[in-house]
C-alpha cells in the first residue's frame, strides 16, 4: 500500500530544491492562482446578488424582519 504524502510536504521538499529564479517564479504563480480564486468567489457573490433583487420592494416589507 501506497501513502499520500501531505501537498504541504510535496510542495516544501519541491521548494528546497529550487533556486532563487524557480521560487519567483513559483511565487508570482501562487499569488495568481490565490487572486484568481478570491475573484471567482467575488464574482460569485455579485451574480447572487442580482438575483435576490426581486426581493427589495416595497410589498415585501413586512417580512424583512422575519
Amino acid at each position: 500500500m501506497q501513502v499520500q504524502a501531505n501537498p504541504k510536504d510535496i510542495i516544501f521538499n519541491l521548494v528546497n530544491r529550487m533556486n532563487e529564479v524557480q521560487l519567483m517564479e513559483t511565487a508570482n504563480f501562487m499569488q495568481f492562482i490565490r487572486q484568481k480564486n478570491n475573484r471567482e468567489t467575488f464574482d460569485l457573490m455579485k451574480a447572487s446578488e442580482s438575483t435576490l433583487d426581486f426581493w427589495d420592494n416595497e410589498e415585501d416589507t413586512v417580512w424583512d424582519n422575519v
